[in-house]
């Protein structure tokens, strides 16, 4: 994080906090923390000045504005001096972590790990770009895993039948299905960790597991269950093992194939591929 950046950052937090606390736990910024250029703002090093001190000349000045550094952790409400000051302050940290849920718009801390998880999707600039304009404060990890996958999928939106659709048109070319094709989003799936989140996916909404599942595999699998549900009575014998095993779910295979079927842009990969 640039030194304009953190200026930038904490001049936005004084503008609605009096007080902002710091904890530098690994004393990245110590160096520069004097020379941050904050009009109005009395910095206070809390490791050198006693907290009872302090919390006094901040009572006594309810009108000013204070930085309070720390490269210690935030310590334990139960032992904390400064708490009542705490609790109507700000808190500020400016490791990569932080950067990301705040330029992501997230407020959720509990995605601080799953962040450093996904740091290898994370890293390419217009990859984030367009997962900000996916992204909703509330998302949760799983919503995150979805729409990553829909950046490298570049489906226009963070559903499954999209991403699916973008990724069977990978694997025709000139009007040629090649079943055993990769396509160059499924590298890329692959490459930054994300397969786990797309199988959970497909497994969350058409019910398909198995111990080595591949795309050729899950749009067989798709097509018979589609198939199977259009007749009139049982499904043939020999087709029985292909058929989407939880009834509710295999619905959705029919859906997404009856889509995918009226879909002008994409038939054409449909009828390819089927």
């Amino acid at each position: 994080m640039t030194q304009q950046r953190i200026t930038d950052s904490l001049t936005t937090l004084f503008t609605t906090h009096p007080v902002v606390f710091w904890h530098d736990v690994e004393a990245e910024f110590a160096s520069i923390v004097d020379s941050l250029q904050l009009d109005g703002v009395q910095l206070v090093r809390l490791d050198d000045t006693p907290a009872m001190r302090l919390k006094l000349d901040i009572d006594r000045a309810p009108t000013k504005r204070w930085l309070i550094y720390s490269a210690k952790p935030e310590p334990e409400p139960t032992k904390d001096w400064l708490l009542d000051v705490r609790l109507r302050s700000k808190s500020f940290q400016a490791d990569s972590t932080s950067i990301l849920l705040e330029d992501l718009g997230l407020t959720t801390q509990s995605l601080r790990q799953h962040l450093k998880d996904r740091a290898k999707f994370l890293r390419a600039k217009d990859r984030l770009d367009r997962l900000k304009r996916l992204v909703l404060p509330t998302d949760t990890a799983a919503d995150l895993d979805a729409k990553m996958l829909a950046v490298l999928t570049r489906a226009d939106q963070p559903e499954l039948f999209a991403m699916l659709q973008k990724l069977y048109a990978g694997m025709v070319a000139d009007g040629v299905a090649d079943l055993n094709a990769q396509p160059k989003a499924w590298q890329d799936i692959a490459v930054n960790d994300l397969l786990p989140a797309f199988w959970a996916l497909v497994q969350a909404q058409l019910g398909y597991q198995d111990a080595t599942p591949s795309l050729r595999d899950l749009l067989l699998r798709i097509l018979v269950t589609d198939f199977c549900r259009s007749l009139a009575g049982d499904a043939p014998r020999q087709l029985v093992h292909l058929v989407l095993p939880q009834q509710n779910l295999a619905a959705n295979a029919s859906v997404f194939v009856g889509r995918w079927r009226s879909d002008i842009a994409q038939f054409a990969n449909y009828n390819a591929l089927a």
